[in-house]
């Protein structure tokens, strides 16, 4: 079932003798082998490469120490009492097919395999084993890949998070490359912006709240970002917060430090999230920095009034921010 994938669709009819040749070499008996189109090239090509991914990530990763292309699929068949009653392994390389199962010919509760037990254990190992000492029959090198189709790198954080099929960037990190191959026909066009560099605040404003302290708002520039709120006195810039929002977004931070209802300049700095979970830390320029003047006792007084006045709009305006 499995050698039409390596063999370009075609399934050959199972036989046992090739050929016979007498003491002299002339042929006696020679196979005639019946082949069957049970598949298009491509789809044999793009179900290969998947299961060449469950070798390299996948549930068939002990194939991974073979060293040469292999395909696989592993099955684990559950027992309704427990434990599991079937397991297997199905692997393929260009020249040659194989297949382990791993069981009971009749599973009771004293013959069951345990639950650890997957195709991805026993049966992968034992055909990684024979793969690597009979690498001279069972290398073919790599799967070929048929006309009108082209191996691409796919960036699969998009494809998760958007469901898009984007075309990885010079910046998609490695961790995301994802290598697929496509009929050329349906290659994407267009390529990943997720790894551009972060985009800058363009104006920041800053007033005080019901209590005189500093509230920075502005507008996200971008999606998927962090935004880092800097608080700057005598030179020296002090990230305060960091608030998250998607692009077009009104974002407000309310620096509510004890002590930091006095003057100081705030600036906005976009930091790139999905580069920061890699450990990779990528900033835009920071805003234009706005000065926030402290309010004295009178000015607390009148803001306060204001606040309980408007609360009902506050609250409403709260919402939509979030």
């Amino acid at each position: 079932a499995y050698a039409p994938l390596s063999n370009g669709g075609y399934c050959v009819k199972p036989h046992t003798i090739c050929r016979i040749e007498d003491l002299y070499g002339r042929i006696l008996y020679q196979c005639s082998v019946e082949k069957e189109y049970v598949m298009s090239t491509k789809s044999a090509c793009m179900l290969t490469s998947v299961l060449e991914e469950a070798v390299s990530g996948g549930t068939a990763h002990a194939l991974e120490s073979v060293g040469f292309p292999v395909a696989a699929k592993t099955g684990t068949v559950g027992n309704a009492t427990g434990g599991n009653r079937d397991v297997w392994t199905v692997a393929y390389t260009p020249k040659v097919a194989v297949a382990v199962w791993q069981g009971y010919d009749y599973p009771d509760e004293s013959h069951i395999l345990p639950d650890g037990t997957t195709g991805g254990t026993y049966p992968a190992r034992l055909i990684a084993a024979f793969l690597k000492n009979t690498k001279a029959y069972s290398d073919g090198g790599s799967f070929p890949i048929p006309a009108g189709m082209s191996e691409v790198l796919l960036d699969s954080s998009t494809l998760v998070s958007e469901g898009r099929a984007l075309l990885a960037s010079e910046r998609t990190p490695k961790t995301y490359l994802l290598r697929e191959i496509l009929p050329n026909e349906k290659l994407p066009v267009l390529t990943s912006e997720r790894w551009n560099d972060p985009k800058r605040v363009e104006a920041v404003y800053v007033q005080a709240d019901a209590d005189g302290y500093p509230e920075i708002s502005f507008i996200a520039p971008d999606t998927d970002m962090q935004y880092l709120i800097m608080r700057i006195e005598d030179g020296m810039q002090t990230e305060v917060g960091c608030i998250e929002g998607s692009a077009g977004s009104y974002l407000i931070y309310a620096d509510r430090a004890e002590g930091h209802n006095t003057d100081a300049q705030y600036s906005v700095v976009t930091r790139h999230k999905a580069f920061y979970d890699e450990g990779i830390v990528v900033l835009s320029e920071p805003s234009d920095a706005v000065e926030f003047h402290a309010p004295g006792l009178l000015q607390r007084m009148m803001i306060g009034k204001e606040a309980a006045d408007d609360k009902k709009d506050y609250a409403l305006f709260d919402i939509a921010a979030e």
